[in-house]
């Protein structure tokens, strides 16, 4: 979330991303954020209760299809 609302993280910041690995080059710790973004939201959607599962993915659904452009 750093990465993506911040631009530059602090290297506390990168080094509690990446640890233990000290490759703290742009493109590594992106990849890795986004590896841990996506596990977070897979393991919230799972406790979701079904019906908001459902509505969920519905809404997520009716978003991917529009025509909304990112600013």
């Amino acid at each position: 979330m750093t990465l993506a609302q911040q631009g530059e993280p602090g290297l506390r910041t990168k080094m509690t991303l990446m640890h233990p690995s000290t490759e703290l080059d742009k493109e590594s710790c992106l990849k890795y954020s986004t590896i841990v973004l996506s596990r977070t939201i897979a393991a919230s959607l799972q406790a979701l209760p079904l019906q908001d599962l459902e509505t969920t993915s519905k809404e997520l659904a009716e978003y991917l299809s529009s025509e909304f452009e990112c600013p």
